[in-house]
């Protein structure tokens, strides 16, 4: 009885031991799923946390967009498409001056037109930039023009000024429709601006100009042999910087060498030979240091 009771008892032991492992077990189990769960919502929580702010961020980016959207709308004074008037580096022209008035106060500023006598050279130059259509109204009207209007009115000048041997002017195409480069008795830069005057024994006769010195690209004037007898040596020769020769040998002109001469600073040949010059030599010549020859004989 005593070894049944003993085994009966042992039994019992592994019983309890095997329900006992069987209660651990699913303890375990319950916590890991616990566990389980508690990482599944804390991830679900965080998700739906993401999700509102960027909603939230994403809203307010709306609104404030809406808001300087209507502002926009409520305080723009951008002027429509068809409003928007192109603007460029022409100016505009003057609804007060016409074309002869425009070119004359960038041709001849500071001279009120009534001192320009018709019969002037000069206001017979401009009477034929603007009658004869030499440019169109953009052109006309346009700075950047300005410096190939001025050559054009200055050879106008000339012109008119000048006496020619008969039909001289239209054999040399001077005031035709042509550009100046094509005329004959000039020579053109690269640039397209005349830098060379030739007028060697031309047989023309009246005055130098002063206009001549707005020809400011000028290098080379040779005008040997023609009767300037009815002008002097004009003042504004001394603009003239970028000469490099200045030749008018046996041209009769008269007067006294202007000081102003010495302002050519880079001329190298300065020649006056038997005009009908008289008066003292000016000091001025000094400051002309690149010079190589000078002519003053027969004076």
């Amino acid at each position: 009885i005593t070894g049944e009771t003993m085994d009966d008892n042992h039994d019992d032991d592994d019983d309890n031991g095997a329900d006992d492992n069987a209660r651990r077990e699913k303890s375990r189990l319950r916590m890991m799923l616990c566990l389980v769960f508690f990482v599944v919502v804390a991830a679900a929580g965080v998700a739906l946390g993401v999700t509102l702010s960027s909603n939230d961020d994403s809203a307010g980016n709306n609104a404030e967009n809406n808001s300087e959207n209507s502002n926009e709308q409520r305080f723009d004074t951008t002027p429509a498409p068809e409003q928007i008037v192109a603007t460029t580096s022409s100016p505009t022209p003057s609804p007060t001056l016409d074309p002869f008035q425009f070119l004359k106060a960038n041709l001849i500023p500071g001279r009120p037109i009534d001192e320009i006598a018709i019969d002037s050279s000069q206001y017979k130059s401009l009477t034929w930039l603007v009658d004869t259509a030499r440019m169109n109204a953009d052109d006309l009207y346009d700075q950047s023009q300005l410096p190939r209007l001025t050559e054009r009115y200055v050879f106008g000048v000339m012109y008119y000024e000048w006496e020619w041997p008969e039909d001289q002017a239209n054999l040399d195409l001077w005031l035709s429709d042509l550009d100046v480069c094509a005329w004959r008795r000039v020579e053109c830069d690269e640039d397209g601006f005349v830098h060379s005057l030739q007028f060697f024994f031309a047989d023309t006769t009246g005055a130098l100009p002063t206009e001549i010195g707005l020809l400011t690209r000028l290098t080379s004037i040779y005008m040997s042999g023609n009767d300037f007898s009815a002008g002097t040596i004009p003042t504004e020769i001394g603009q003239l910087t970028a000469l490099l020769y200045l030749d008018v040998d046996e041209s009769r002109l008269s007067g006294t060498i202007p000081s102003e001469i010495g302002q050519l600073t880079q001329c190298t040949l300065l020649s006056f030979d038997k005009c009908q010059l008289n008066g003292p030599i000016p000091s001025e010549l000094g400051m002309m240091e690149q010079l190589i020859l000078i002519g003053l004989g027969d004076n």
